[in-house]
């Protein structure tokens, strides 16, 4: 399954960990951080994203896995990822 979850990287990231916390309790199913990934705004400062990640148990950006065999963010020229230069 894949689930997109958005919040604000200060203000809402306790939260965001008491809902996946939560999530777990009730339906008997753990979160997989080495599969999970973030992503950031390009203006989060680089401190901020790594006090998020550190307090999420994250260590992927998103972008930098894949997921059935395709990036995990597919970005404007969606066309090389489907369909790559020949040669």
């Amino acid at each position: 399954m894949i689930c997109f979850l958005f919040c604000r990287a200060e203000e809402e990231t306790s939260t965001l960990t008491n809902i996946t916390d939560a999530y777990g309790k009730d339906y008997g199913q753990l979160i997989n951080l080495q599969k999970l990934e973030v992503f950031f705004s390009s203006n989060t400062i680089n401190d901020l994203r790594q006090k998020v990640m550190s307090s999420l148990g994250v260590s992927n950006l998103i972008g930098s896995g894949k997921y059935l065999g395709l990036l995990s963010i597919i970005g404007i020229k969606t066309e090389i990822c489907f369909f790559p230069p020949k040669g």
